[in-house]
């Protein structure tokens, strides 16, 4: 269990669409801290799937932000380490980074 009483695997995929939500409402430092939070936490736990979308959020951020060399960085260890695709986030979160 972690704050709240949330159960860590809910917990790091709410931490995770947080970011999200702050990306998308132009908040992209808080998005950065609050996926930086969710990466640490779903490393923790081990769920994979939820840590490659986040970090595929971590890097559409990155590059809304401009730092193109550490959104392409993270971006390519993404593709490498994951199995996630762009098709597993939201079709309106992926119009959002295609549009960064």
């Amino acid at each position: 269990m972690t704050r709240t009483g949330a159960f860590d695997l809910v917990h790091g995929i709410a931490l995770s669409l947080a970011g999200a939500i702050r990306a998308r409402t132009g908040d992209l430092p808080g998005a950065l801290a609050v996926l930086h939070e969710a990466t640490v936490q779903q490393h923790g736990d081990g769920n994979r799937l939820g840590l490659g979308i986040t970090l595929q959020r971590a890097a559409a951020v990155l590059a809304r932000l401009g730092e193109w060399e550490p959104a392409a960085i993270l971006a390519g260890a993404v593709a490498a380490q994951f199995t996630v695709t762009a098709g597993n986030i939201h079709t309106q979160e992926q119009a959002e980074t295609d549009d960064a």
